[in-house]
C-alpha cells in the first residue's frame, strides 16, 4: 500500500515528462517523506508538506521548457497567458486535473498504510539512492535549465542545486557597473551612424558558440551558402576577447561590459548604445531571440537599450519546440524577422540565435547534414561535429532568408557571442582558436525596382 501511494503521486508527472521529453527521475521519493508524516498522524502537515513537494516538482519540471533565474520570474510569465492556445489550455487542465487526482488518491489511500512499511519503503529507495550515486557510473547534469533522469532521486534537492548554481547567483548582484570596452564588429555602424551615413536597413545577428576553426575551410565550408548569394559587399574579420552571451550581446549593442548578469540597476546608462542611437534618427527597432525573455533579464533590458519590439520563445504559438537551449528553433524566427523587413522606412532588426548552445542537441539537427565532418577528420559524434552542423544548418537558413526580395539591400553584420563551449577542453583548442570569435559584414543586393531607379537617375 505503500508502494501504491509513490508509485500513485509520481505516475502523472513521469508519465507527463515522457511525453515532453523532460528530466524527471521515475520514483521522487520527497513524497515519502510526506507520506511518513500522514502516517503518524499528522494529516494537516502531511497534506501541506504534500502540496509542497508538488509545487517543487512542477517548477523542476517548467524550467526546463521556460528556465527562470528568479522564482519572481514567473510572475512575468502570467502575463502571456492570454496567448495561450487552444493546446496548451487543454495541457494545463490535464496538469490541474492530474495534480487534484494525484494529491486526492495520495491522501486517501495513506489512511491504509503502516508506519513499519512507510520506513522500510523509505530506507530501501534512500538504499538504492546511496549506492546509485556512490557505487554508480552515471554521469549527473544539473543546471538551472536541465534536471537529472534516474530512477529515484529529490525533487527538492534538484531544485535547491538548480537554484544555487553560479550562473543565477550572478543575477543577486545589486552593486552592477558598467565599463566602456573596445569596439565589436558593430563598431563600424556606430562610426557610420556618426556621420550620417549609414545604411537605412540593418540586420544584426549575434550567433551563438560561433567559433574561429584553425582550419579555414570549415568556416569556408559553413559560410558557403551565403557566400553564393548575390552580394554587394563582404568583409570578413576576427574578434579577440571572451566570455558570456550576454558580454557579447553588450559588446555590440552598446560597447560596454558589465560587471555582473543583472543590469536592472544599470539601466539609464544603456541610452547611448546602437538601437537608441538609431531610434533617435527614425529607425523602427526590433529584437527576436528564442529563448524566454527572463534570460539574462532581457524582458527588462532590452526597451531600455532602444528595442521597442520583442521577440522572446512566451510571446508567441511556435510550430515546435529546440533542444539545445530549451525555446523556439531559429528556424521559425526566420519568418519574424522576413516580416519585419517588408515594412517601410529605416530598420534595425536584432537576432540572438539559440539552437547552437551547449550542449548542441541531435535533436535540434534536422533534414539533410549541411555539413560533412568527416571530410575534415572532425568524428561524427563529438560535441565540435554538432557544434559545426547547429551552424552549417543556421547559415544555410539564413541564407534562404536574405535570398528573399523583402531582404533586398540589407547590411548584415554576423558576429559570435564567445568561444564554442566544448566540455573536453583539448578537443575544443585542438579545433578552435581561444578566445577570439568571427564576424561577416555583407550587404545583399539591390533588389530590380532599386536598380532601375539608380540607372534612370544616372
Amino acid at each position: 500500500m505503500a508502494l501504491l501511494c509513490v508509485i500513485l503521486i509520481n505516475v502523472g508527472f513521469f508519465l507527463f515528462t515522457i511525453y515532453f521529453d523532460l528530466a524527471r527521475p521515475v520514483l521522487n521519493f520527497d513524497y515519502m517523506f510526506a507520506l511518513l508524516i500522514l502516517v503518524l498522524g499528522w494529516r494537516w502537515v502531511g497534506s501541506f508538506l504534500s502540496i509542497g513537494f508538488i509545487f517543487i516538482d512542477l517548477l523542476v519540471i517548467v524550467s526546463q521548457i521556460l528556465p527562470f533565474p528568479r522564482i519572481s520570474d514567473l510572475v512575468y510569465l502570467l502575463g502571456f497567458s492570454g496567448l495561450a492556445s487552444n493546446y496548451h489550455v487543454v495541457i494545463m487542465v490535464v496538469v490541474a486535473l492530474v495534480v487534484v487526482a494525484k494529491l486526492s488518491g495520495f491522501l486517501y489511500f495513506s489512511k491504509r498504510v503502516s508506519l513499519k512499511s512507510s520506513l522500510l519503503l523509505l530506507n530501501l529507495m534512500l538504499g538504492i539512492q546511496v549506492y546509485l550515486v556512490y557505487a554508480g557510473s552515471r554521469d549527473v547534469n544539473i543546471s538551472y535549465r536541465m534536471a537529472d533522469a534516474t530512477l529515484f532521486s529529490s525533487q527538492s534537492a534538484t531544485f535547491l542545486s538548480m537554484r544555487s548554481g553560479m550562473f543565477t547567483g550572478m543575477f543577486s548582484h545589486d552593486s552592477t557597473e558598467l565599463a566602456s570596452r573596445p569596439p565589436g564588429a558593430t563598431g563600424m555602424w556606430f562610426e557610420e551612424s556618426s556621420i550620417k551615413h549609414i545604411s537605412p536597413r540593418l540586420l544584426l545577428v549575434v550567433v551563438e558558440s560561433w567559433g574561429v576553426p584553425h582550419d579555414a575551410g570549415v568556416q569556408e565550408a559553413l559560410l558557403n551558402p551565403l557566400r553564393r548569394l548575390p552580394l554587394a559587399y563582404w568583409h570578413e574579420g576576427v574578434l579577440r576577447g571572451s566570455g558570456s552571451t550576454l558580454d557579447g550581446e553588450l559588446r555590440e549593442l552598446c560597447q560596454l561590459q558589465s560587471s555582473s548578469y543583472n543590469l536592472t540597476g544599470v539601466m539609464e546608462q544603456l541610452s547611448f548604445c546602437l538601437p537608441n542611437l538609431l531610434k533617435r534618427k527614425g529607425y523602427a527597432t526590433a529584437a527576436f531571440h528564442g529563448a524566454t525573455g527572463m534570460m539574462y533579464d532581457r524582458y527588462r533590458w532590452y526597451p531600455a537599450v532602444g528595442f521597442q519590439k520583442q521577440v522572446f520563445f512566451e510571446g508567441r504559438i511556435w510550430p515546435r519546440r529546440c533542444y539545445s537551449f530549451p525555446g523556439a528553433c531559429d528556424i521559425d524566427i526566420l519568418p519574424e524577422i522576413e516580416r519585419f523587413f517588408e515594412g517601410k522606412g529605416s530598420r534595425l532588426a536584432y537576432w540572438l540565435t539559440l539552437n547552437s548552445h551547449s550542449p548542441y542537441d541531435v535533436k535540434d539537427i534536422t533534414g539533410e547534414p549541411q555539413f560533412d565532418c568527416a571530410a575534415y577528420s572532425i568524428n561524427g559524434s563529438s560535441e565540435i561535429c554538432r557544434n559545426l552542423l547547429l551552424h552549417a544548418q543556421f547559415f544555410a537558413g539564413l541564407a534562404g532568408l536574405l535570398s528573399s526580395a523583402s531582404m533586398a539591400n540589407v547590411d548584415v553584420i554576423l558576429v559570435g557571442d564567445h568561444v564554442p563551449v566544448i566540455m573536453n577542453v583539448a578537443d575544443r583548442q585542438k579545433y578552435f582558436m581561444d578566445s577570439a570569435v568571427p564576424w561577416v559584414r555583407l550587404v545583399t543586393a539591390p533588389s530590380d525596382r532599386e536598380l532601375a531607379s539608380v540607372v534612370e537617375e544616372r
